[in-house]
């Protein structure tokens, strides 16, 4: 098994029973009348790979050799999102017509540092974009990003496909996951920008 760039506030999965309860916070859920919609996005992304063959190029993109890198995630805030301080968003988040989501990914060691989390997540924005109906009965969407102190990457990420830092927070509270290891108190930077208005 190999190590991911972690951003998850539930910890690594000990056992098949984790990764379930994990999975079913990431995974889309199915919506049942009367209940609040959970929205929940997750994109693999995979790096496409040099055909073994170079004199031949496959006609079909299903035929292009690739291998698994890491997921991206876009789900809906509820009562297990890190609660921030409102002053941080703008005013026009706490709209009716406005649903905020939280972006979260992980990649394979593999993939760092080759603009593959950048290139993806601003895919993932753009595929926002395009699909009004999903996000009904919401008008936009606001992605807000919280990223701890000790991941620059991840903030050079943000920074470099154009997402705003809106502060840094001094978070004290319920242990969450976060970089790696279990943490009650850390310095984390919140981004975040409309990806549908």
């Amino acid at each position: 098994m190999s190590t991911y760039k972690e951003i998850s506030v539930s910890g690594r999965s000990k056992s098949l029973e984790d990764t379930e309860k994990a999975i079913k916070h990431i995974l889309p859920s199915v919506f049942t009348e009367g209940d609040e919609k959970a929205y929940r996005v997750v994109y693999a992304v995979h790096e496409l790979l040099p055909s073994s063959d170079s004199d031949s190029k496959p006609t079909n993109p299903e035929e292009i050799p690739c291998r698994f890198i890491g997921l991206i995630t876009l789900r809906s805030l509820s009562p297990d999102s890190l609660a921030l301080p409102p002053h941080f968003f703008p005013e026009s988040t706490r709209s009716a017509e406005v649903l905020t989501a939280e972006l979260g990914y992980q990649f394979l060691p593999t993939a760092w540092g080759k603009g593959f989390a950048g290139e993806s997540i601003s895919a993932v924005f753009q595929a926002c974009e395009r699909a009004p109906t999903f996000w009904a009965p919401y008008d936009k969407v606001y992605v807000r990003a919280i990223v701890n102190s000790g991941n620059p990457a991840s903030q050079r990420v943000m920074t470099k496909i154009g997402v705003p830092r809106l502060g840094v927070y001094e978070w004290k509270g319920k242990a969450l996951f976060l970089a790696g290891k279990w943490r009650e108190r850390d310095t984390v930077w919140i981004y975040g920008m409309f990806v549908r208005e």
